[in-house]
């Protein structure tokens, strides 16, 4: 249930929060942090009314510094950032993602998502895109995407694996609705 505006939904589609040592509240991207946690939607109105009805520090019953509204999107924002990126990576290690612009483009009937980074060329994306018949997301740059394949730079990235796919596009439309709030 969200701390904030009392919504049922499932565990795994709320952001989760915790405490450390220190008093101060972090995201737990993965859900497996040990301890209380507090649960809030994914929206920039459920952060803001958290922080105003102090809901942080009734759900964990003890007092905490006080939080802003800022400071928690920015770690929401860059903990779905790290999430995204592990995902990325993982796709990797599964052997379901395919890079390189020839590659891509023979195999764009396979892909599930199509991930472009953000200074990809136009004509570059524009060929992948009108070829790929799947879901297409801009994320990172090809330096940030580089690093999520073993790889120094890498400007488009397919997934292969429906599962991953679906995954990796659920965490960025989150991640998107949370940045454009900020």
């Amino acid at each position: 249930m969200c701390a904030a505006c009392r919504a049922r939904a499932p565990r795994e589609s709320l952001l989760r929060f915790v405490v450390d040592a220190e008093g101060e509240v972090w995201v737990d991207a993965f859900l497996k942090a040990p301890g209380r946690g507090v649960h809030l939607c994914y929206t920039a109105e459920c952060l803001s009314l958290a922080v105003k009805k102090r809901a942080f520090q009734q759900s964990l019953k003890r007092s905490l510094p006080p939080l802003s509204l800022e400071t928690l999107i920015s770690r929401v924002s860059e903990a779905q950032a790290r999430k995204l990126d592990d995902l990325i990576s993982l796709s990797r290690r599964r052997r379901v993602s395919v890079s390189g612009l020839n590659v891509l483009t023979s195999s764009a009937s396979k892909l599930k998502l199509l991930i472009l980074a953000s200074d990809i060329a136009e004509n570059s994306a524009h060929q992948l895109e009108s070829k790929a018949s799947c879901e297409v997301i801009r994320y990172g740059d090809s330096a940030s995407l580089g690093v999520t394949q073993g790889k120094e730079k890498r400007v488009a990235i397919g997934i292969t694996d429906s599962k991953l796919a679906s995954l990796i596009a659920q965490e960025f439309h989150r991640y998107r609705q949370l940045s454009v709030a900020s």
